[in-house]
């Protein structure tokens, strides 16, 4: 997660700050926090590793989507929240593309390296085995 959090970060030219927290919503998993200098990505600390990646991959969704939030009190903090509820504090839209975003790149990052041809020489009662089922020619 750091390493694609650093991508985003060089890719939008922000600093990212991931800050797990017990948030004590029911509805609440996740929450993106621009300042004028560094953008918060809190997420549910109480929850699987599984969940908590997907989390932050969401908000990193929304950063890579360029989505806005809701303007905070000071006028220069912008908030987005991952929330399960109907009462998000980004469109719909946007929470549908963070989200859908979010699962691909879950899929990309966590896809096992691709096999590569092995060097090593298979064991010879291995060899006899594989030949007497045909699963090996010769």
């Amino acid at each position: 997660m750091d390493e694609i959090c650093e991508k985003v970060s060089a890719h939008i030219g922000r600093q990212i700050v991931m800050s797990p927290m017990r948030l004590g919503h029911r509805h609440m998993h996740g929450l993106l926090v621009r300042t004028d200098t560094v953008d918060y990505i809190v997420y549910e600390s109480e929850t699987s590793q599984f969940h908590r990646d997907h989390i932050a991959l969401h908000e990193l969704s929304h950063q890579l989507c360029g989505h806005r939030g809701q303007i905070g009190r000071d006028e220069s903090t912008n908030a987005l929240g991952r929330s399960a509820a109907i009462d998000s504090h980004s469109s719909d839209a946007d929470e549908e593309e963070a989200e859908l975003m979010a699962s691909l790149l879950g899929m990309f990052i966590s896809e096992p390296a691709r096999p590569t041809r092995a060097d090593a020489t298979p064991d010879h009662k291995l060899l006899q085995v594989m030949r007497s089922f045909g699963l090996l020619e010769g």
